[in-house]
């Protein structure tokens, strides 16, 4: 689940914040997620995650995200 964004200027790639139940994970594209997931785009609209395994793309939208 989408928790938050941080665009921080000074750093090289955003970093998105993820709610993976207990879990906290603080990510970037390019990471890769428990289950075989990477975070391939950060978009003001939605995160694009690619399962590696089976080549499988999976977008989650980022709820107020702005065109």
């Amino acid at each position: 689940r989408f928790v938050g964004l941080l665009d921080d200027k000074g750093a090289v790639k955003p970093r998105v914040f993820l709610s993976l139940g207990e879990k906290l994970l603080i990510v970037s594209a390019g990471d890769a997620l428990e289950g075989g997931f990477r975070l391939d785009a950060i978009t003001a609209q939605e995160l694009v995650f690619t399962h590696i395994q089976n080549n499988v793309t999976l977008r989650l939208d980022v709820p107020g995200g702005k065109p």
